[in-house]
């Protein structure tokens, strides 16, 4: 098969992905660019995780709506963009936004497939179909 010059197949970044399946079944992981992704197949929630280059460092895990959770060198790339034009507002670290998404047990909720029980936060609803 030829490959037509200048297509590249929707979300990969290279002519290869790694997919993988966890051994139980639950759960999917994939690198679809410098983050980890796994996919929740029971429900669809998927978490992010960015590995910081400090070598010891917790991972910072993320989710699409904006909760993190992560040790402190984590912490620091949490960023957010605030305002009614998102798409041009200044970038802020999580640690300045008096709400932030911090949400401890990010992890941990999401592998026992429970939704983010987030001290002062209202559980989110499941993603919809």
């Amino acid at each position: 098969m030829r490959r037509r010059r200048g297509y590249r197949p929707y979300g990969f970044r290279d002519d290869s992905q790694s997919v993988a399946l966890s051994a139980d079944e639950r759960f999917l992981f994939f690198r679809p660019d410098e983050r980890l992704t796994i996919l929740r197949l029971a429900d669809g929630a998927r978490l992010h995780q960015v590995f910081p280059a400090i070598e010891g460092a917790e991972a910072l895990s993320f989710t699409d709506e904006g909760l993190f959770d992560g040790g402190p060198e984590a912490s620091k790339l949490a960023l957010y963009r605030l305002g009614a034009d998102v798409a041009h507002a200044e970038l802020v670290s999580a640690d300045t936004v008096e709400a932030n998404g911090r949400c401890p047990g990010l992890r941990e909720d999401f592998f026992a497939g429970r939704p983010p029980r987030c001290p002062g936060r209202a559980a989110a609803p499941p993603p919809g179909p």
